[in-house]
């Protein structure tokens, strides 16, 4: 699985930390995107669901909940973050 992480206004987001859970099991996967806000998890299984956590400091963290994992190489996903807002 691999996808992009970025900000609502579009930019890319380094730094973001990707957590992956399989759905009713223990098996945890992470990754940091790199400067282009880039992520590639290895390993997951081919028709489980995954929920996936992204989080980054000064960003609300994105919950993915239920991500089937397909055969081949159509896994990819766009991840868009909302900055947090000072109270």
């Amino acid at each position: 699985m691999s996808g992009t992480v970025m900000s609502e206004k579009g930019e890319l987001l380094r730094g973001v930390t990707v957590t992956v859970r399989e759905a009713g099991a223990k098996a945890t996967f992470h990754a940091i995107t790199d400067e282009k806000g880039a992520f590639r998890i290895m390993g997951l299984k081919a028709g489980s669901k995954y929920d996936l956590v992204f989080s980054h400091t000064g960003y609300e963290d994105n919950m993915v909940e239920g991500f089937r994992v397909r055969e081949g190489s159509g896994n990819s996903m766009l991840v868009r973050m909302k900055q947090t807002t000072a109270a």
